[in-house]
C-alpha cells in the first residue's frame, strides 16, 4: 500500500542539514521518497543523500510554484496515487498520546488515511498539525477534527487533486492549493491523532533565500486579481513576511 505514496520533500539551500532532519529518518525506511531540488544545488545535495532520492527541477530561483508543480507532474507520471508533502526540516511524526516521533508512525498514518481516501471520492487532502497545536481533547479518540480547513504545511494529497499553481504564486502555496482544490470540488480533512515534529524558525534556506515580503505581497495580489477576488491582506506576525492572505470569505471549514 505504501508504494502508492510519493513522499515529496521540496528543499532549497539546506543540503548541509537535510540529513539531520527529514532525509535522516527517511533514508533507512522503505518509503518512496524524493527530494526536489534546484539544478545549481543538485551536486551539493548529492553529497548528502543518494542520487536515486533526488529529483532536479528544470530551473533555479523560480520560487514555490515551479517545485510544487514539478511534484504533481512527477507523481502522476510515475503512477503514484497519493503525495505526502513534507518539509525538509521535519523530525518525524507523533501519534497521540505519545509525543515521541519516528518513521514508523508514518506507516500508521498511511494505514489510517489511505482507506479514508478510498472511502471518500471527494476527499482531496488531509492536513497534519504541528504536535504543539494538536486539535484533540482529553479522552477523545476521533481521527479527524475538522473538514475543509486549509492544508497548511505538511499534508497528504490525492495525486489527481494536486492543483497547478500559476507562475505568480510563490508564497502561501499550501493555502492557495486549498482554495484551488475547494474550487474544483475537493474536500480537505484535518487529522487530529497525528502530529508533526518540525523545527521552528529553521534559519537560512528555503523561503528565506528570497525577499519573503515581496513574494508574499505579489502572490496575494495575483490571487485577488485573477483567482479569488474576495481574498484580502492581513497582518502577519512574522516580520520577514509582514503580510498574510485572508481567505475568510472562502473558508467554510467546520468541526467534526
Amino acid at each position: 500500500m505504501y508504494d502508492k505514496v510519493l513522499i515529496a520533500v521540496p528543499s532549497r539551500a539546506r543540503f548541509d542539514r537535510i540529513l539531520s532532519y527529514t532525509a535522516g529518518w527517511l533514508l533507512p525506511s522503505d518509503f518512496q521518497w524524493k527530494v526536489f531540488v534546484e539544478p545549481h544545488e543538485a551536486p551539493l545535495y548529492a553529497r548528502a543523500i543518494p542520487r536515486s532520492h533526488i529529483v532536479v527541477i528544470p530551473k533555479s530561483n523560480q520560487g514555490m510554484h515551479l517545485v510544487m508543480n514539478c511534484i504533481g507532474e512527477y507523481a502522476l507520471k510515475k503512477g503514484y496515487e497519493y503525495i505526502m508533502k513534507i518539509d525538509d526540516d521535519c523530525r518525524g511524526f507523533c501519534i497521540w498520546p505519545d509525543k515521541g516521533s519516528s518513521a514508523a508512525n508514518l506507516a500508521q498514518i498511511f494505514d489510517w488515511c489511505i482507506p479514508t481516501f478510498e472511502a471518500d471520492s471527494k476527499l482531496g487532502g488531509i492536513r497534519f498539525i504541528q504536535k504543539r497545536f494538536w486539535l484533540y481533547r482529553k479522552k477523545e479518540t476521533k481521527l479527524y477534527s475538522h473538514r475543509n480547513k486549509p492544508l497548511w504545511g505538511i499534508s497528504l494529497y490525492r495525486a489527481s487533486a494536486w492543483p497547478v499553481l500559476p507562475d505568480a504564486v510563490n508564497h502561501f502555496d499550501d493555502t492557495i492549493h486549498s482554495l484551488l482544490m475547494w474550487r474544483d470540488g475537493w474536500d480537505t480533512l484535518t487529522c487530529c491523532r497525528a502530529g508533526v515534529d518540525v523545527l521552528q524558525n529553521s534559519g537560512k534556506g528555503g523561503h528565506r533565500s528570497f525577499d519573503r515580503n515581496k513574494m508574499a505581497t505579489e502572490s496575494i495580489q495575483y490571487v485577488i486579481d485573477h483567482l479569488f477576488p474576495r481574498c484580502g491582506f492581513k497582518k502577519n506576525t512574522n516580520p520577514e513576511i509582514g503580510v498574510d492572505i485572508d481567505i475568510s470569505a472562502y473558508d467554510k471549514g467546520f468541526c467534526l
